[in-house]
């Protein structure tokens, strides 16, 4: 059976054995299919699970990458890409549907699943365990854990607060951050000034921010008494800003704006495609490119131009840790660090481990002492 608004796209001539509709309730059609090819939408995919019937989702743009991922996840499907999509390739796909009895198991174990949901409260309170970072800096900045001071977890300049997946909760008083609406601030340390504001930034607090964020980083620490600033791929001097002159130079011919869109529109085949069992630096640099891909196109570009212009330096009382990649080639790695990691640029996600257990032993044994002992070696 065929279910397609634009029934003109089909042969004229189709064999009796196949009904062509412009539209059939799920509900009632799928529990007597034995497999189901379809788009990969999100509504279509629930009535698909309810139903258990096994799944060939042939994802196309938007959600419908990432809904197909989760369906093999599942086990209760297969999935392909719309480019992909040819007779020779489906048909593969669409016997496993058919006579695969793993599959079949885990789609029917979906519907019963399904049909017995949980209760109200109970599914409440899984959505508010899962809230998303934005939401649970709310939190975290009103009640940190007892005398536990709060942690903020700056996103790197153009990115969010993905950048701080797990293990990242695991830092007691974590405090997740997202830039406020940009309005026009032309400097760094005037960035810093709003943050500061805009986040609720007290004295005592802990900063951990990653690449061109630590200079904010720095501006921060010359404004309040911070407890520690911890950089992560980052640095103090703008001279170890190694590949600062060279985007610069190529921004002007990179259409930022177009380049958005189009990583918007391929995010989901692309996690397909190079997603499924990512290295540590595949996953990063995904996570990367999705959150350039929504990020404040014009904050991103004037901070550079800012970056530029800053002269660095930070308050002489503060307390500076810095954790780095030895094969750095973003911001040219110090002689001595105080957690000289084996990676590059992006070394607070693809060594998330090293870097969340760096920061908790800062807290139980105080940074001070850690400050200290490094510059008593």
């Amino acid at each position: 059976m065929f279910l397609t608004r634009k029934l003109e796209q089909l042969p004229r001539a189709l064999p009796e054995t196949i009904f062509a509709s412009a539209y059939a309730p799920f509900s009632a059609l799928l529990p007597h299919a034995r497999a189901f090819v379809h788009h990969g939408g999100i509504g279509t995919v629930s009535q698909s699970l309810a139903a258990g019937v096994p799944q060939l989702v042939v994802a196309m743009a938007l959600d419908q990458p990432d809904n197909a991922e989760r369906v093999e996840r599942l086990g209760a499907g297969v999935a392909t890409t719309a480019d992909r999509f040819t007779a020779a390739h489906a048909l593969p796909l669409l016997q496993r549907c058919l006579h695969d009895e793993a599959i079949r198991r885990a789609a029917a174990a979906c519907a019963e699943r399904l049909r017995t949901r949980p209760a109200t409260d109970r599914l409440v309170a899984w959505v508010e365990s899962r809230q998303v970072p934005s939401r649970r800096f709310a939190q975290a900045a009103r009640a940190p854990a007892g005398d536990t001071p709060p942690v903020y977890l700056i996103p790197g300049l153009g990115a969010d607060s993905r950048t701080y997946r797990e293990p990242w909760d695991e830092v007691p008083g974590a405090v997740y951050v997202e830039w406020p609406e940009y309005h026009g601030e032309a400097t760094i340390p005037a960035v810093a000034r709003f943050v500061v504001d805009a986040w609720q930034i007290p004295d005592g607090a802990i900063v951990v921010a990653p690449s061109f964020a630590g200079a904010v980083a720095c501006e921060i620490a010359n404004i309040r008494a911070l407890a520690a600033v911890v950089l992560v791929a980052s640095s103090p001097d703008p001279a170890d800003y190694v590949a600062l002159a060279r985007s610069r130079r190529l921004r002007p011919f990179i259409p930022e704006a177009w380049l958005q869109r189009f990583l918007r529109r391929r995010e989901g085949i692309r996690r397909q495609r190079y997603g499924h069992t990512p290295t540590p630096f595949m996953l990063a640099l995904l996570n990367g490119i999705e959150q350039f891909s929504v990020c404040q196109l014009s904050f991103h570009r004037d901070m550079y131009e800012a970056m530029v212009a800053w002269p660095g330096g930070i308050a002489p009382h503060a307390r500076v840790l810095r954790i780095h990649g030895r094969h750095d080639s973003t911001v040219r790695p110090p002689a001595t660090a105080d957690l000289m990691l084996d990676g590059g640029h992006l070394v607070i996600m693809t060594h998330a481990r090293e870097c969340v257990d760096f920061v908790r032993s800062g807290l139980a044994d105080g940074f001070e002492a850690m400050v200290r002992r490094r510059d008593a070696a």
